[in-house]
């Protein structure tokens, strides 16, 4: 065996690292989007925080005021799940009716990030929930119409061969369709998971749906005054 040993350096086989441990843990510069639907996609992006934080306090007030019923019903019932909540204070009925109408409320004065957020605000405005609160009908108006503005102002998407009217008369039928199917979700206890292909609309999702639930195709897919369900 010889008696002398050659020291090896592995670091030599390692490939050059990436970035100095000096600047590990920091934040990396962030480069602005050289082209105008880049700049107007972080636009938008900075809005959609707002209105998921916003969304997600008016679906925790609605579950809220089902949940306090379930458990008032189940206590009076003698269920030994009502020991799963033992914290709770529950607000009187009326209390949790005003919070979740207040979480309406913000929400539809939340600047909207996309066209399906301005089409649920309009859904929203037109059943009327403003009438409880002191928030004036002008004052939803005149954001859902900064909205609108907003979003023609800043599309995120170059015109191809389509006409910019086609194109915006797609954009606010589709916008349209899913505020509807949404809100039809919301008032008969459809779990979000059922209506998940709305984020890409396709054919046979759309009269899977129709079908499992009845629904009449001209109301599901225009709107209007008729029907809901086939007779």
């Amino acid at each position: 065996m010889n008696g002398t040993a050659e020291v090896i350096q592995i670091s030599a086989f390692r490939k050059a690292a990436t970035a100095s441990p000096a600047v590990w843990g920091k934040p990396q510069p962030v480069t602005e989007p050289q082209t105008e639907t880049g700049r107007n996609y972080r636009l938008r992006q900075k809005r959609r925080h707002d209105w998921w934080v916003a969304d997600a306090r008016r679906e925790y007030w609605r579950v809220a005021r089902k949940m306090e019923d379930a458990i008032s019903f189940a206590k009076r019932a003698g269920l030994p799940e009502v020991q799963l909540h033992p914290g709770l204070v529950p607000l009187g009925v009326w209390d949790m009716v005003a919070k979740y109408r207040e979480a309406i409320m913000a929400q539809l004065l939340t600047p909207a990030p996309t066209a399906r957020e301005i089409e649920w605000k309009r859904a929203t405005f037109k059943a009327g929930d403003h009438e409880y609160t002191d928030v004036k009908p002008e004052r939803i108006e005149l954001a859902i119409a900064a909205d609108v503005e907003f979003l023609k102002t800043h599309p995120t998407r170059k015109r191809g061969g389509i006409t910019p009217d086609a194109l915006e008369k797609r954009r606010t039928w589709k916008a349209a369709f899913r505020a509807r199917v949404t809100l039809f979700a919301e008032q008969n206890g459809i779990a979000k998971t059922e209506i998940a292909w709305l984020g890409r609309l396709k054919h046979q999702d759309i009269v899977a749906f129709a079908d499992r639930h009845r629904l009449s195709y001209d109301w599901l897919l225009e709107g209007g005054s008729g029907p809901q369900l086939r007779v």
